[in-house]
């Protein structure tokens, strides 16, 4: 785990700690930080807010039987840390005054059709503002690198697999998103 995570969430990152279990959900700190960049995610200072155009991550919501329609988004911030609102598909989430990690729920409508995506947010002192989606036009990725489940980096993957790819484009910015070898 990197020492932002680490810090993000109270841990020590100079203790090999990674196997424990501090909040005892059967999951170790190292399966927790993985899911958390598993899935879209954003970062902000502690009492800092931001905002993140949830749009592209709802790709292909635009109705059915011939019926174009815009999809209207709502939020559900999960826990104390944060609070959050949408005004179209901009989501804009407020940060608590103390470091921790936190989700939203984000459900989009087209008229026909509804689905809820799960988004983290870590709120932490080492953040400097919300994280984009990358784009390979806009920003060229020059890393990818590919781990398990368990956090082994790994060169060659296996079909029928699930894997964790972590990019990170030319201004530094890094993704995690969870793949699955066909």
């Amino acid at each position: 785990m990197p020492n932002r995570g680490e810090k993000t969430i109270g841990s020590d990152p100079n203790t090999a700690n990674n196997n424990d279990d501090p909040d005892h959900d059967g999951w170790t700190l190292l399966e927790d930080y993985l899911d958390f960049m598993a899935h879209p995610y954003i970062m902000l200072q502690p009492d800092a807010s931001g905002t993140l155009d949830v749009n592209p991550y709802f790709a292909g919501f635009y109705g059915q039987n011939g019926k174009v329609v815009t999809p209207t988004y709502t939020v559900a911030p999960q826990g104390t840390l944060l609070t959050a609102s949408v005004n179209g598909s901009v989501v804009t989430v407020n940060a608590a005054q103390q470091s921790g990690v936190g989700t939203i729920l984000v459900t989009v409508n087209d008229g026909e059709t509804t689905f809820t995506q799960r988004f983290g947010v870590a709120i932490t002192t080492d953040a400097t503002s919300a994280i984009r989606p990358q784009t390979s036009d806009a920003n060229p990725i020059v890393r990818r690198e590919f781990f398990t489940l368990d956090g082994r980096q790994v060169s060659q993957m296996q079909s029928h697999e699930t894997y964790v790819m972590c990019t990170t484009d030319s201004e530094g910015r890094q993704q995690s998103v969870k793949i699955i070898k066909n």
